[in-house]
């Protein structure tokens, strides 16, 4: 007993299984005599280059959301040193 089920696919759907991935294509380029060709070297320095870009990018959120929340509080509660009573002497240090 053979039982399928159609699925139908939106236009969308369907051009993006039908395309070549970004990924197919990295893994297709073109190597002579197990070399890669300039073209192919060209094309792996700048995805090497966008790949560490997009690191560097990712791993500096967390360091920007910090900072936007220490200048923020600064902002509203007054930056280190405001109360005078030595409590944020800490932070002063720290910094």
């Amino acid at each position: 007993m053979n039982i399928s089920k159609q699925v139908e696919l939106t236009p969308a759907e369907a051009r993006a299984i039908a395309e070549e991935g970004h990924f197919d294509k990295m893994a297709n380029l073109p190597f002579a005599e197990n070399r890669p060709t300039k073209e192919t070297a060209q094309t792996l320095r700048d995805e090497l280059l966008f790949q560490r870009a997009t690191q560097t990018y990712l791993w500096a959120l967390p360091l920007i959301n910090t900072l936007g929340m220490k200048v923020g509080s600064e902002k509203v509660f007054g930056g280190p040193g405001r109360r005078g009573d030595g409590a944020d002497d800490w932070l002063r240090q720290a910094l």
